[in-house]
């Protein structure tokens, strides 16, 4: 019983006036039991069944948890009994026994000292509390006492890498051992930038790493991508000279958001292109495709002609007008390097190439254009 029957327990409010506690709502309990809880570091879960466990044996004055069957009879508690007072499902209220169990606050047995089975369990809860059971595996990383100083942590890897537990305190000693601990700290910080040097010389950079270096530590990679180039103005001169500013003037930037050439490199390029360059430029931009033309695509296509082969690709050009896309455009080009000068063809010419001969290229570069965009998804 909790308490002797019809005695009230008194205690003093808040406004000191006195409080009557009836009997049978309130029990006794050991100062033991609070104090350990003070310590333990429980879940959710295991506080509310030891809760349970509390009223199930304190407030019988016992350690076998019990259950009021009325009539003054008491039966052993279950853990459906647990997970019914709680509101938990069963596996809950077994995963907070065996939390209990492990700080030394609860234990279940089987009836007779026999196995536990369901239905054949007895569940203590101790008045004074027994030493917690040593946790294997991982655990929780020891505190950094106050003294440790900023400059050591260069070596708190180490001390989680070989699990070290570090003093409460120092003594006498503590200012030559602080000293001496910088030291060790900055000769570690120096030798792991070295190592880490000498590795990226032999060893092969990751393409997505989720992590880089900084100053010997692993940071996440959280920096935005590079922005967009910024178009390289070209004067109105130079442009209308070589027929380029009619094409574009802006830098092509590949999936990824970086360019594929610094802005300066480009214009440099530009500015050694052959004279030819303009005459192409021009025959591009009467051809068919509704997006710009941006530097690299323009320097691929150029890069299958030659000047001797312009007449023949502007003819294609204009036999070709279903091209939608610029590396469509790119296959003309290969598809008239690869047939090299025809007889006859070039400015100025009066004969032009057999109308068979023409059908049959264009077909070669519709079916071209179709194979890469049922390989490709796109031409």
């Amino acid at each position: 019983m909790s308490a002797p029957e019809g005695r009230p327990f008194k205690i003093t409010g808040a406004d000191g006036e006195r409080i009557d506690i009836p009997a049978g709502e309130y029990y006794f309990n050991t100062k033991a039991r609070a104090r350990r809880m003070m310590l333990n570091s429980l879940s959710p879960e295991a506080r509310r069944v030891y809760a349970c466990l509390e009223l199930a044996t304190m407030g019988f004055q016992r350690e076998l948890a019990v259950v009021a069957m009325g009539g003054g009879k008491q039966r052993p508690l279950t853990r459906a009994d647990i997970a019914k007072q709680t509101g938990f499902s069963e596996a809950h209220a077994r995963r907070g026994l065996v939390e209990l169990e492990d700080a030394g606050l609860a234990e279940r047995q089987g009836i007779g000292g026999g196995p536990l089975h369901k239905g054949r369990i007895e569940i203590y809860s101790w008045a004074n509390p027994r030493a917690a059971k040593k946790k294997k595996g991982s655990q929780r990383a020891a505190p950094i006492p106050e003294w440790f100083p900023k400059s050591w942590d260069p070596l708190k890897p180490l001390i989680s890498r070989f699990k070290l537990k570090l003093l409460p305190e120092l003594g006498p000693a503590r200012g030559s051992l602080i000293q001496k601990g910088e030291e060790a700290a900055r000769e570690y910080q120096k030798a792991e930038k070295e190592a880490c040097a000498l590795l990226k010389q032999v060893c092969a950079e990751p393409k997505n790493a989720a992590h880089k270096r900084k100053n010997g530590k692993n940071v996440e990679r959280t920096e935005s991508p590079a922005p967009p180039p910024v178009p390289v103005p070209i004067s109105k001169e130079s442009a209308t000279a070589s027929g380029r500013a009619e094409i574009t003037t802006g830098v092509h930037t590949p999936e990824g958001g970086a360019p594929a050439r610094p802005p300066e490199l480009a214009v440099e390029k530009r500015l050694a292109d052959p004279p030819w360059h303009a005459e192409l430029r021009v025959i591009l931009k009467s051809a068919s495709p509704p997006t710009v033309l941006d530097e690299p695509m323009f320097l691929r296509i150029a890069s299958h002609l030659r000047e001797e082969l312009l007449p023949q690709f502007k003819t294609a050009i204009e036999d070709a007008p279903g091209i939608r896309k610029w590396p469509g455009i790119e296959a003309i080009a290969k598809q008239v390097a690869n047939r090299g000068i025809v007889q006859g063809a070039g400015a100025g010419a009066t004969k032009q190439p057999p109308q068979s001969a023409k059908k049959g290229f264009v077909d070669s570069v519709k079916e071209e254009a179709q194979r890469r965009l049922a390989k490709y998804g796109r031409i």
